[in-house]
């Protein structure tokens, strides 16, 4: 069975045909290696349409800047992940439920109570979201922008979970990987030497474990 996930914007619409037993299974992965994985199962084709029921594919080239990606796939993802999956109502609820989940996980991980610089419960977290006036839970974003949303109605006082760690780079990786470390922390030091760099850093758990699985690919 199939299913069509459609994204918009002002301008610009786009269409790709997925196989629908595997949309829920995609939609349940965070690494983007493993959605690169489970892609071939998900597409029926990879071909991106602006309007599929009359046979027109999409131009590449705004797709790229729409997207912000530079590859085919990298921008399939982004329409995938953005764009509007048609789902039951038992579907919809269980998306819902688990991206919920994701936000609590995403500030008892990132987040600590600054009186005993611990973590909050997990059922502390739920309850503090859930007495939010007006919150609702879009499974089509992701956990951190949704915290961001209503992080100024929490009732619970955070500090950032910090992390202190040194990362070591070759001199081939430096460009790359300096590029990567702006992005998701705060440079202490930097010690340049014989063999590269010794980077010293402050981010998140959250965004360490992004630091790591980036720094990988180079």
């Amino acid at each position: 069975m199939t299913t069509i996930v459609k994204y918009k914007n002002k301008k610009n619409r786009y269409e790709i045909i997925c196989n629908k037993q595997y949309i829920l299974e995609y939609k349940k992965l965070n690494n983007k290696d493993d959605k690169y994985k489970i892609l071939n199962k998900l597409l029926v084709s990879d071909t991106v349409f602006s309007n599929y029921s009359k046979g027109e594919v999409a131009k590449m080239e705004d797709l790229f800047k729409i997207t912000n990606c530079t590859n085919k796939n990298d921008a399939i993802l982004h329409l995938i992940d953005h764009g509007d999956i048609p789902v039951s109502a038992s579907e919809r609820k269980q998306l819902t439920d688990q991206k919920f989940n994701e936000i609590v996980n995403f500030i008892h991980k990132n987040y600590l109570n600054p009186v005993n610089k611990q973590p909050y419960s997990l059922s502390i977290i739920k309850s503090s979201l859930k007495s939010i006036k007006g919150f609702s839970v879009d499974y089509n974003k992701s956990a951190e922008s949704q915290f961001n949303n209503y992080k100024k109605k929490l009732s619970l006082p955070l500090v950032k979970n910090c992390l202190i760690s040194n990362i070591e780079l070759t001199h081939a990786q430096i460009g790359k990987g300096m590029s990567i470390l702006n992005k998701y922390a705060a440079i202490i030091t930097e010690n340049y030497h014989k063999n590269g760099a010794t980077i010293e850093i402050e981010s998140t758990q959250n965004n360490y474990e992004n630091i790591i699985q980036s720094l990988k690919k180079i």
